[in-house]
Parts: C-alpha cells; sequence; structure tokens
C-alpha cells in the first residue's frame, strides 16, 4: 500500500513539474483514499478509475503514459497484495514452483514499466493468470 501511494506521489510531482496541474484534485483524492486507506486498493486500481481521477482534456501524451503506467503499477501492487496474504503458507507448501513463477512474471512487470508499459500488462496478465485470476483486472 505504501509503495503504490509513494508511486502516485512521484506522478503528482511529476505532473505538477509539467505545468499540467488541471486534474491534480482527482489524483489528490485518490492519493489521500489510498494513504487514509479509506478505500480497499482494489477499488482504486485500474486505468478507468485512475483515469478519472486525473483525467483532462488537457493532458499531454507523456501525462497519458504516466497515467497508463501508474495504473499497472498499482495494478501489479494488488496482485502482490492479493497473493501473497494468509494462503501464502499453504501456496509455498503445495506448489512452490508456480509461486516463483508468479514472483518472477510480477519482478519482469515491474521492471517493464520503465520501458514499455504493454509489456508490463503482459507480464502482470501472465501472473495472474497462474493465480488463478485470468478474468480480473
Amino acid at each position: 500500500m505504501q509503495d503504490v501511494a509513494d508511486a502516485l506521489d512521484d506522478a503528482i510531482v511529476k505532473k505538477l513539474e509539467s505545468g499540467h496541474a488541471q486534474g491534480m484534485d482527482g489524483l489528490l483524492a485518490l492519493r489521500h483514499q489510498i494513504r487514509d486507506q479509506a478505500v480497499p486498493l482494489d477499488s482504486v486500481i485500474g486505468a478507468r478509475k485512475l483515469a478519472e481521477a486525473a483525467g483532462s482534456a488537457n493532458d499531454t501524451p507523456e501525462d497519458n503514459v504516466m497515467l497508463q503506467r501508474l495504473s499497472v503499477y498499482m495494478e501489479i501492487g494488488s496482485a502482490v497484495s492479493g497473493y501473497f496474504s494468509d494462503r501464502i503458507t499453504a501456496l509455498l507448501r503445495d506448489d512452490f514452483g508456480l509461486v516463483l513463477d508468479v514472483v518472477a512474471d510480477l519482478a519482469r512487470a515491474k521492471a517493464a514499466l520503465a520501458m514499455y508499459p504493454p509489456e508490463a500488462e503482459w507480464y502482470l496478465s501472465r501472473a495472474r493468470a497462474n493465480m488463478g485470476l485470468a478474468g480480473d483486472g
């Protein structure tokens, strides 16, 4: 949760530095919801929710790429949080290899964000399929 809030803070700073402060109210409200844990992380995840929070007719292509990256980053955070919850002990005992595959794909998804967000989405999708969450996101 803290990791996602920090990434959102970075996105807010970049948006302010770019001189495009429109849409900041939505991003700030989203950040406060995450930091205050007023809304479960899963309910604020996703490109549509993030775009609604930050969307502006004046967004630049750079803003849109930043929002896409942030959205995927938040989805990775949600997947990690959901997968490594109370059932992790049973998962490690029953199928350690599968858990390692999921961890590797989530790590690759996070790394791919710096280069090409659609690649990150592909790794995230593969991790979700291994988690049994193929229809999520």
